[in-house]
C-alpha cells in the first residue's frame, strides 16, 4: 500500500535525506545551521506530540 501525502510532507522528507546523508550535504552545516535546524526539528517534535 503506497501513502499519498502532501506536497509539504513530501519536501520535508527530501529535504531530510538530504540534511542527513553526508554525501549529499557538502560542505557539512555550519553551527549556526544546525542550531537553526534544532529548532525547527524541536517545535516540529512539540506539535507532533500534541495530538
Amino acid at each position: 500500500m503506497e501513502f499519498q501525502f502532501r506536497s509539504e510532507i513530501r519536501d520535508l522528507i527530501a529535504a531530510s535525506e538530504t540534511i542527513l546523508s553526508p554525501t549529499h550535504l557538502v560542505p557539512p552545516m555550519t553551527v549556526e545551521e544546525k542550531q537553526l535546524v534544532l529548532v525547527y526539528v524541536t517545535e516540529l517534535a512539540v506539535r507532533c506530540k500534541e495530538d
